[in-house]
């Protein structure tokens, strides 16, 4: 495992790059033992049973005698988060130079069917970069995830003994796999993928659970009044799923959030939640705050669907020739997803400690959309809006540049609920404002097709301009 010593971090504001960067190994472990020290908090702090990017981060810089591709992304990787930290465009440049360079021989060994494990720890790799730099839209993180899939799908009957494939595989992939399909939103194929047996996993069995969900949701959202019996089967099956997410919590959480004192203060770097979404909460661990706020996501999506099932059944004996039935916000269903909703945004300042450093925040932004989405957009909370856009600010200000594309997404979905409110008929925003969406990550997941498709999709990310 790397050794975290303090180093001297990158000179601000350098046009160029640290001297001696492509010289020599003993400057690039400066530069990736500088990443370690400004993303993760003390060691002891960032290891997580939950969140696994510390662990592979740490054991893909331990690799040793790195191939050529994996050696330029990884350091990509490090020169992309400390040219965003530092303001040095030059290091910035030069990760995203690396970045491209293996896309492109990455798509070369996949054209040619050539298989080594260093081709899922890049694809890792990829994804975690696309966090950091995201100029444009959330396209390419959400490609780079979907190609890990096909990847994974094609070489499966290939992939070795390595403990860092077997965790990619069976834990960490299926996590980020769920978080860009925003929770429910998944195919057959990574339905299959992501219920496989979760080995006694509770983090697991948390990602299986959100996936059993999808075909439900599925079938809820396809149904009308009309097919009484199977609207009120439908609800029977949500309620039945939300006992099985409960259980989940009785059995694998031990303690709970505690509230924070009165006038006690987290964190500076967002702003307070106390009037708005009720005093924050703070965890024993980190562990514990990220699974919260997986748990709490996944009621709040669910208890929307619960929402239309039950009006589905509740209109039949209305007029039972109803066509279908619009979004019910203010019934009690909704109200409880706004209530999750709270609780995750309650949980954010805890995640945003200084202390904490990056790592803190880096798997909170899943959650924080769900809130966003619950607790400001749907119920139309112009207030908690706000405070979730400042926050993804802050998130993105902080290293995460796609927390700025969430801004755009979220100010897109905020238009179209406001609308809708009112009474205009929606067709289409404009696509910037629409990018990451559900529609728009279903519309890329159709896209790949399987691995085939992966080089093509790897030359629309190079493609993209590579000037920071």
């Amino acid at each position: 495992m790397i050794q975290r010593a303090q180093l001297p971090s990158v000179n601000q504001g350098r046009s160029g790059l640290p001297p001696g960067i492509a010289s020599g190994p003993s400057r690039r472990e400066q530069i990736f033992s500088s990443y370690f020290n400004v993303f993760f908090p003390v060691q002891g702090d960032a290891k997580s049973s939950v969140d696994l990017w510390y662990y592979l981060a740490s054991n893909f810089s331990a690799i040793p005698r790195k191939s050529e591709m994996l050696e330029k992304s990884w350091a990509a990787l490090a020169c992309a988060w400390l040219g965003k930290q530092n303001k040095d465009a030059g290091l910035l440049k030069y990760g995203v130079q690396l970045y491209n360079s293996a896309i492109k021989q990455m798509g070369s060994m996949i054209t040619r069917d050539v298989y080594t494990d260093d081709i899922i720890y890049c694809t890792v790799l990829f994804q975690e970069i696309e966090t950091y730099y995201c100029p444009t839209n959330l396209h390419a993180w959400i490609a780079h995830i979907v190609g890990t899939n096909a990847i994974l799908n094609h070489y499966r009957h290939r992939l070795g003994q390595s403990p860092l494939v077997h965790t990619i595989y069976h834990e960490y992939q299926k996590q980020r796999l769920v978080m860009s399909a925003q929770g429910i939103n998944i195919n057959q194929e990574e339905f299959d993928y992501i219920t496989q047996p979760s080995e006694g996993n509770p983090t697991v069995e948390l990602l299986r659970l959100y996936a059993n969900f999808a075909p439900i949701s599925n079938a809820v959202r396809m149904a009308r009044p009309p097919n009484h019996k199977i609207c009120r089967m439908l609800l029977r099956k949500c309620l039945a799923h939300r006992e099985k997410v409960t259980e989940w919590y009785a059995k694998n959480v031990r303690r709970g959030p505690e509230e924070c004192a009165l006038g006690e203060v987290l964190t500076t770097r967002i702003p307070p939640t106390d009037d708005l979404f009720g005093t924050a909460y703070r965890f024993h661990s980190l562990d514990s705050g990220k699974i919260h706020v997986m748990y709490w996501t996944l009621l709040s999506i669910m208890h929307v669907v619960i929402s239309r099932a039950r009006n589905l059944v509740l209109v039949y004996y209305i007029d039972p020739f109803t066509p279908d039935i619009d979004d019910q916000f203010g019934d009690q269903d909704y109200l409880i997803s706004s209530y999750w909703g709270d609780q995750i945004a309650r949980a954010m300042p805890y995640h945003a400690q200084d202390d904490k450093k990056a790592w803190g925040i880096h798997s909170a932004t899943f959650s924080l959309c769900q809130a966003c989405k619950s607790a400001a957009v749907d119920s139309g909370n112009r207030k908690k809006f706000d405070w979730c856009q400042s926050v993804f600010s802050a998130f993105g200000e902080a290293g995460f540049e796609s927390c700025f594309r969430l801004c755009e997404v979220f100010t897109g979905l905020w238009m179209m609920h406001q609308a809708r409110q009112a009474g205009i008929t929606v067709t289409s925003l404009s696509g910037e404002l629409q990018a990451g969406t559900p529609e728009s990550v279903r519309k890329q997941h159709q896209v790949v097709g399987g691995v085939s498709a992966v080089p093509n999709l790897l030359d629309q990310v190079v493609q993209r301009d590579a000037n920071p």
